[in-house]
């Protein structure tokens, strides 16, 4: 394998991770598959993968590896995903793999795998959007970045399965999940790709229930299958299995997956996924030109019910609101200004949703990698955005690149301590590291942060010092003016009512939906509120909006053109009015005692509101 690879000049990889084993398969087009294995172990149970001996005799084309001697026919939990591999395999490219452990029957696994490949997997042909790379071809050529590949793109047609049992009981497994990625090489470009998911579980024999997870594998195998049949053949090389014992989590699984890899580029993506045709080459060539650029697709919508396959728009980039929850919004003009009309360029985004994107292999480790130190999922895409762009690099939206993903309405699975506690300590450790006094407004909105155990930072905090990182200001100035986090205001923080002693709070209550008012409790969270330089009234990326005399005051989001959302406050008369009407904001109404209003100024008691700013020392 190592002279296949110094003839090739670059090595790449394929890596699949799992809760079983970790195994690292590696080969070129032309040589055997040279493997190795790396060894979880669950605190629930020990899990042993065993290297297998090699056999000199091909199997149907395939170099053979082997059983263990202490194989038997009920122990092999992942063999199911050595047979896909080899079922997706050619000759001279993969071979056979078996992982014992003594958890599942080998022919329910394989049968799944084959049963599953052979009648649900129909690649669909996605949508095309004409109008923005309707040029792709001579966008890439311009880019001479070895264009066109020299072979089809089909990389590896699939025309053999190998059946396995036929006599499979589905109902055995509750639900299939695994972790896929690849290293794939574009000219002198090598790249890894990530997919993450768990392996078959067998249900209790007692219940009589069907295969929730069929769908699950269904979609993987789609996944597997895209993005081998739409990438160019010569891309194709390496294989690695990951084992994480489905308690690890995205974050530490990545970055085994990451640590083992070979490949230059390396690219993640998650397991529910598909490729289009011609989704990896404007990719590669971004970070070709430049290393230190990290660059994703655009996202495009599976439906998670009828699996319809929606084009994204390439007219929105990635963003957070005051909770640091990742949001999409429309490319500001400033953008467009800079592209000069032209959409096949890609777009500089502030965030992106973590899921799926490229990047250079050393430039990942130069900028550390993940962070260690954060449980499961939650905030590790926030947390590389902003060191991306705060040491030096640059993250872009590539517009000619699609990949479907089907977005599930809820989180099939749970978090050790709960959803909020994790996310919690993976933002507080973000917002200590990399948002400077700006993680004072953070903590203001969501008080609850401070309260968790971040673990020790030291290490990220050297990090940032040794890379000579630039001040979040810098980010929310020169990458992302438009946040929405408030930097020029006259107040942030509660708005209350100086007859009632109420104050303003938008109740958790979203877009188009009535702001309310509440008994002040003076921490923060729902009750700030900041009076713009602008002179708007936000929350979060909401504005107070009013539409009509007397009307109630709505929250839509902020549009910055003025008009309904324009407020002028007095701070003499303590007045609130809304320009446009030239109507004071008033307490609530009898008829709806949580919702104020606009009615016509008249300098009652209940016209007057007090603008305070909320600091830290009053809430904790």
């Amino acid at each position: 394998m190592q002279a296949a690879a110094d003839k090739k000049g670059q090595s790449s990889s394929f890596l699949l991770q799992s809760r079983l084993c970790i195994l690292f398969f590696g080969a070129d087009l032309n040589t055997s598959v040279r493997f190795t294995s790396v060894q979880h172990r669950s605190r629930r149970r020990s899990i042993q993968c065993s290297q297998p001996e090699r056999s000199n005799r091909p199997v149907h084309g395939l170099s053979s590896a082997k059983f263990p001697n202490n194989y038997t026919e009920q122990a092999a939990p992942c063999t199911r995903t050595s047979r896909l591999i080899d079922s997706l395999g050619t000759a001279r490219w993969i071979s056979k793999e078996r992982c014992v452990s003594g958890q599942l029957s080998v022919r329910s696994c394989v049968g799944l795998i084959f049963e599953v490949l052979r009648s649900h997997f129909k690649p669909v042909a996605p949508p095309t959007n004409r109008k923005v790379c309707g040029h792709r071809l001579e966008h890439c050529r311009n880019e001479k970045s070895s264009w066109p590949p020299p072979q089809d793109p089909r990389a590896l047609p699939v025309s053999r399965f190998d059946r396995g049992s036929t006599g499979v009981k589905m109902r055995k497994f509750a639900y299939c999940k695994v972790v896929l990625a690849t290293s794939l090489v574009w000219v002198m470009i090598d790249m890894f790709i990530l997919l993450y998911f768990s392996e078959c579980n067998k249900c209790d024999d007692k219940k009589e229930r069907g295969l929730p997870g069929r769908d699950t594998w269904t979609t993987l195998l789609r996944t597997v299958q895209s993005v081998i049949d739409r990438s160019p053949r010569h891309l194709l090389e390496e294989i690695v299995l990951v084992d994480d014992a489905s308690e690890r989590g995205l974050i530490r699984a990545r970055l085994k997956g990451a640590s083992i890899s070979t490949g230059q580029v390396i690219t993640f993506l998650d397991a529910h996924c598909e490729c289009t045709i011609g989704w990896l080459e404007p990719l590669l060539s971004r970070i070709k030109l430049d290393k230190k650029t990290v660059v994703c697709p655009i996202i495009d919508v599976i439906s998670d019910d009828t699996f319809e396959y929606m084009a994204g728009s390439d007219m929105t980039y990635g963003g957070f609101n005051w909770k640091l929850n990742f949001r999409w919004y429309p490319v500001p003009q400033r953008e467009m200004d800079r592209r000069k009309g032209d959409r096949t360029l890609p777009v500089r985004t502030p965030t992106m949703a973590g899921g799926l994107f490229s990047i250079d292999r050393d430039y990942f480790q130069e900028i550390g990698t993940y962070d260690s130190g954060m449980d499961i999922w939650g905030g590790e895409n926030l947390e590389i955005s902003f060191r991306i762009w705060q040491c030096g690099g640059t993250l872009e939206i590539v517009t000619c690149s699609h990949v479907g993903h089907v977005f599930r309405k809820a989180t099939p699975y749970t978090f050790p301590g709960g959803t909020g506690q994790i996310i919690n300590k993976n933002n507080r450790r973000l917002a200590e590291v990399w948002m400077d006094e700006f993680k004072n407004f953070f903590y203001i909105i969501s008080p609850g942060v401070t309260k968790v155990d971040y673990g020790d930072i030291s290490s990220r905090s050297s990090l940032r010092q040794r890379l000579q990182c630039k001040p979040f200001s810098w980010y929310l100035e020169q990458v992302y003016p438009d946040s929405q986090i408030p930097r020029h205001y006259y107040s942030l923080g509660e708005i209350r009512n100086v007859e009632t002693n109420q104050c303003l709070d938008n109740m958790a209550r979203k877009e188009n939906e009535k702001v309310g008012i509440f008994n002040c409790h003076g921490m923060g969270g729902n009750q700030v509120f900041s009076y713009t330089a602008n002179k708007e009234i936000r929350t979060d990326d909401l504005c107070l909006d009013v539409s009509k005399l007397n009307g109630p005051v709505m929250m839509l989001k902020c549009h910055h053109l003025k008009g309904n959302q324009l407020w002028e406050y007095d701070p003499m008369k303590l007045s609130l009015v809304h320009v446009n009407s030239n109507q004071c904001l008033d307490k609530a109404s009898e008829d709806d005692s949580q919702v104020p209003s606009v009615k016509d100024c008249s300098g009652v008691r209940s016209q007057q509101w007090l603008l305070r700013n909320v600091t830290l020392p009053e809430i904790f």
